[in-house]
């Protein structure tokens, strides 16, 4: 299962390419981060959010929100889900509006996860 949190799977296509984007705005993220029982895509540490890349053959909204859900309520982790690649100038904007809207509560959702 690619959410356990024992489970080594190579990078998808899809994580390459948000890594890279990432690395052209300049902003430092780890790849494939453990938020037992799950494993994130993509963490930001610096913004304390995850991306998720959920390609072409994913079909598990509620799932997906389900997770999300217990990110949020036990790590304080936003996760943003990204799901197309074209045009990459429209899902940089994404990123960096994702970033922006969390970027001034950082210090509230870390303060609030020193618990777990």
């Amino acid at each position: 299962m690619r959410g356990s949190e024992n489970t080594r799977t190579e990078y998808t296509a899809g994580q390459l390419a948000i890594s890279k984007i990432l690395f052209e705005i300049g902003v430092p993220h780890n790849l494939e981060e453990n938020f037992p029982p799950y494993r994130v895509d993509i963490f930001v540490p610096k913004f304390w959010v995850a991306v998720e890349y959920d390609g072409p053959s994913h079909t598990f909204k509620k799932k997906d929100a389900k997770r999300d859900d217990f990110l949020m309520q036990t790590y304080c982790l936003p996760v943003l889900r990204l799901n197309k690649f074209s045009p990459k100038e429209d899902v940089k904007l994404d990123i960096m509006e994702f970033l922006r809207k969390w970027e001034s509560d950082i210090a509230n959702r870390i303060s609030s996860r020193n618990g777990v």
